[in-house]
């Protein structure tokens, strides 16, 4: 005698709901592994990244660096003149920067007092630091002769710029100085 046709269904398709179901199981174990492994791997790497004792690092780079040289920039822009100018960026930020362009000078301003020298003193603002600087800012400004100072206040910090130039400058230099230095400033 031949067995019964549906016996013989009913067998094939517990099997292969068993097979499905381990089959199921085994790649939700996949999955799972794979996201727990990824998620260690980069958990390490950001431990790695943040912690200083294995860093390249030493503790005596503590002085911030610009991103790129302000001098650099400053030269193109002033070519054979460059030495007859004087620039100083100082920032009130932690840690702060400090970069001038004066061969003997090596340690900041007192920044407070000078803020606050520059903002009493409340010059009207020349028509090209409007027109160089973006908007939002606040921005005091001393002018002598010879001499820039601004006091210019973003949402994250107060930058000191100081400008010294030579008589008949033109003021389209100090617009593009002026510009050189507050971006070597905010991207340091």
């Amino acid at each position: 005698m031949l067995p019964k046709p549906e016996k013989n269904k009913k067998l094939t398709e517990s099997v292969s709901d068993e097979q499905k179901t381990s089959h199921k199981r085994l790649i939700i174990i996949l999955i799972i592994s794979v996201t727990i492994g990824l998620s260690l791997i980069f958990w390490i790497y950001r431990f790695v990244k943040t912690n200083t004792f294995f860093s390249s690092k030493s503790a005596s780079s503590a002085v911030p660096s610009f991103a790129y040289s302000p001098e650099k920039n400053l030269k193109k822009i002033l070519k054979s003149n460059y030495s007859q100018w004087s620039f100083t960026i100082q920032t009130n930020s932690s840690p702060p920067l400090f970069w001038t362009s004066k061969p003997n000078v090596n340690s900041p301003i007192d920044f407070p007092p000078l803020a606050s020298t520059i903002e009493q003193l409340k010059q009207p603002l020349d028509s090209f630091v409007t027109e160089t600087l973006p908007r939002g800012l606040t921005i005091f400004q001393h002018s002598s002769s010879n001499r820039h100072q601004f006091i210019i206040t973003t949402p994250q910090d107060q930058i000191y710029l100081d400008i010294n130039y030579p008589d008949n400058t033109d003021l389209s230099l100090i617009k593009d100085i002026l510009f050189e230095l507050y971006w070597s400033s905010v991207i340091y």
